[in-house]
């Protein structure tokens, strides 16, 4: 089962703390669902939007949501690993939680058995900008045909080491935004 992107290590020498920017979202322009693992772009006027897929260039990414709080018509705070879009959400509460793209590793599901010619191939984000209202899961995945790079979001860093994923018809990679 896809889960869209999931923050994994910090590219570098630092820490990986988790940590994440807390960027707005305008409930009154943008009312769609934002789903765990989804790509964000901040949009002037209307602040974090859904990137539609497939993701083709990292330059518009600003990173990957991974929670949200806003404040429901009833006037509660609610927090969520996911926005739920609500249009009757109270306007100006809702605000997104992004693991920035610039210097974050991400896991996420491939499309096809892994190959170690992959390494460092420019990938695209694909396959739905929609996710589960259960899980609140994104079911965003990489494919694994390559992209040329001026037209990739993603480049594979490698499979995840687990003793598994070299066999599977759906890897778990681990990938960084192309700069």
């Amino acid at each position: 089962m896809a889960y869209g992107l999931r923050p994994a290590n910090t590219a570098g020498a630092g820490y990986h703390t988790g940590g994440f920017v807390e960027y707005q979202i305008n409930p009154d322009e943008y009312n769609t669902a934002i789903f765990n693992g989804s790509c964000v772009t901040m949009t002037a006027g209307k602040g974090i939007t859904l990137l539609p897929v497939p993701v083709a260039t990292a330059a518009t990414t600003t990173g990957v949501l991974v929670g949200a709080r806003w404040t429901n018509s009833e006037g509660e705070i609610k927090f969520g690993q996911s926005y739920d879009g609500n249009t009757t959400n109270e306007a100006g509460s809702a605000y997104a939680f992004v693991a920035l793209a610039s210097d974050t590793i991400f896991r996420v599901q491939g499309t096809a058995q892994f190959a170690a010619a992959q390494r460092g191939t420019p990938r695209t984000a694909t396959t739905g900008a929609t996710g589960s209202a259960i899980t609140g899961n994104s079911n965003l995945t990489c494919t694994n045909a390559v992209a040329s790079a001026g037209s990739s979001a993603l480049v594979v860093i490698d499979v995840v080491n687990d003793g598994k994923q070299l066999s599977s018809a759906t890897p778990d990679l681990l990938v960084r935004f192309a700069s």
